[in-house]
């Protein structure tokens, strides 16, 4: 008798915010050339302010750059997960991934854990991710994206009459 893959969809099981003095850690990425050293002072600065004023101790950063292997960076924060801290924060979440299927599997392996994740600009954590209709906002925010990088200038490809 083969294995089967069984699929199911676990209830919803609501997170509770960790009060303070809970531990906190930061993600800061630059995703571009345009992400210089100013954008992560300012999204460190966002996530330090925002952990403040939870009265969480932000204990660790993890820092990811452009040329970096974004696995290693994000891989070590989902793993010290487990045991380290109890709340992620990011400045917002156009920082947190750039693929909508790693971010819900990265959020969902953190909800397993307990572990609260939260956008420094307020607009999410790992509540609001699971509500319904998100799905809308992310197809949103993708052709949003897709209609920016089409207006690019495409440098180097030669036009076709």
């Amino acid at each position: 008798m083969g294995s089967q893959k069984h699929s199911y969809t676990q209830p919803l099981q609501v997170l509770i915010e960790p009060g303070p003095g809970s531990l906190a850690v930061g993600y800061v990425c630059a995703r571009s050339a345009q992400d210089d050293s100013i954008n992560l002072d300012l999204q460190r600065r966002q996530v330090a302010e925002f952990a403040e004023s939870k009265g969480w101790e932000l204990t660790r950063w993890y820092e990811e750059y452009e040329g970096m292997e974004r696995c290693s960076v994000f891989a070590q924060l989902l793993s010290d997960a487990s045991s380290q801290f109890q709340v992620v924060l990011c400045s917002a979440s156009r920082y947190w991934s750039r693929n909508i299927g790693s971010a819900y599997e990265s959020l969902d392996h953190l909800r397993q854990l307990g572990i609260w994740w939260a956008t420094a600009d307020g607009r999410w954590d790992i509540n609001t991710v699971w509500q319904e209709g998100i799905e809308v906002v992310c197809v949103l925010q993708c052709a949003h994206t897709v209609n920016r990088d089409l207006r690019k200038p495409r440098i180097g490809r030669k036009e076709e009459n």
